[in-house]
């Protein structure tokens, strides 16, 4: 477990699917994360955080109020690549729970465990390019946008441009 203020990151419990569960039927949250909206069911989503837990290239921890242990979101870094030590970032809060610290204090927990446990220098992740909110709470917590993907997510019966943002926690050390 990893914590900071009333923050806490965890791994997964059965309390959790309905949650997890709730957040993956929500379509629009589900097209601001860029991923295909389906119904899911609680299966569906047993097998996706499995598949999430299984991964030898990623990370996965539910993002708790830490009073009551109750699940906002979550968080994950996915196709860690140890030899160039970079990973690629997901973060989900309920919408509910947005704007009260719960994201940027997970984002402080997990860079610190990335470097810690893995030596992991940079994160990168993709976001809608309209989704100003998302772009200025990463911005604000020093992420760069490198690059943006022109049309390159369809939803709605239109394509979407997707920037692409890295953070970098240190430059790289030719002689490690």
């Amino acid at each position: 477990m990893l914590q900071q203020g009333n923050t806490l990151l965890r791994a997964p419990e059965v309390l959790d699917l309905e949650m997890l569960t709730a957040l993956r039927n929500d379509i629009d949250l589900q097209a601001l994360l860029l991923a295909v909206p389906k119904p899911n069911t609680e299966q569906r989503t047993r097998d996706w955080l499995n598949r999430r837990l299984d991964d030898p290239q990623g990370v996965f921890f539910i993002i708790c109020d830490r009073s009551s242990n109750r699940g906002v979101g979550f968080i994950q870094v996915v196709h860690i690549e140890l030899l160039h030590r970079r990973g690629e970032l997901g973060l989900c809060i309920e919408p509910s729970e947005q704007g009260k610290g719960y994201a940027t204090a997970a984002l402080g927990l997990i860079e610190r465990y990335l470097q810690d446990v893995f030596d992991l220098r940079k994160l990168t992740l993709n976001v809608l390019a309209s989704n100003e909110n998302a772009i200025g709470f990463y911005r604000g917590i020093n992420y760069s946008t490198v690059g943006t993907l022109k049309q390159h997510f369809y939803y709605k019966q239109t394509f979407h441009d997707v920037l692409v943002m890295e953070k970098l926690f240190f430059a790289a050390d030719v002689s490690r």
